[in-house]
């Protein structure tokens, strides 16, 4: 039973890990195409279906990880 149980919250953690990093990807993805084309917020939205507030928060999540990173080194 015990072992069953940390199996599970092993699974738990790698599925939130991945979520995660696949939310990531899509929020730099987002922020290099934007840089690389010079598309506006509104077309981007439209492209990727997704709302303008939300391609907003990616590109912003984006720049403030890269800062962190480009910090802690």
């Amino acid at each position: 039973m015990k072992t069953q149980k940390a199996l599970e919250k092993i699974h738990r953690q790698i599925v939130q890990k991945d979520k995660r990093q696949r939310r990531m990807l899509q929020c730099i993805d987002l922020a290099i195409e934007r840089i690389a084309t010079g598309a506006g917020i509104t077309e981007l939205a439209k492209r990727h279906n997704l709302s303008e507030s939300k391609v907003r928060r990616s590109i912003d999540s984006a720049v403030l990880w890269a800062r962190s990173r480009m910090f802690e080194r």
